[in-house]
């Protein structure tokens, strides 16, 4: 893993308590070793989660939340080296939901060049 990739996944664990403990919990899990890529199809099941929650438990917090985790995605996208792009879309991007499936609301939360990527992959 690279110090890039290592340093993407520490800043978007610490983005919120929930996602710093599912960072700790995947460390756990992997014998002490953070796998950059599956920690990322973690957050993207989490992100899912949140958009897909019934409107009556959607807070401010959790519209905030997906909102911070976006946008670290997109600015990670737009600025990181081409190992964090390539985590980005392999582990973020490909993970969300299909167009028809459920939670596929997220694509069009996505920012310019998250969005750009997911129509090339499509």
């Amino acid at each position: 893993m690279s110090v890039e990739s290592m340093a993407f996944v520490k800043q978007v664990a610490g983005l919120s308590p929930t996602l710093k403990v599912l960072l700790e919990s995947h460390v756990k899990d992997n014998f002490g070793e953070v796998l950059p890529h599956v920690f990322l199809g973690d957050v993207t099941r989490h992100v899912i989660a949140l958009v897909g929650a019934p409107a009556s438990e959607v807070s401010l917090a959790v519209r905030r939340e997906v909102k911070t985790i976006l946008d670290t995605m997109e600015h990670g996208y737009a600025t990181g080296s081409p190992e964090v792009r390539e985590l980005i879309a392999a582990s973020f991007l490909e993970n969300l939901p299909a167009k028809e499936e459920p939670g596929s609301e997220i694509r069009g939360m996505v920012g310019p060049s998250l969005g750009s990527q997911l129509m090339n992959m499509t």
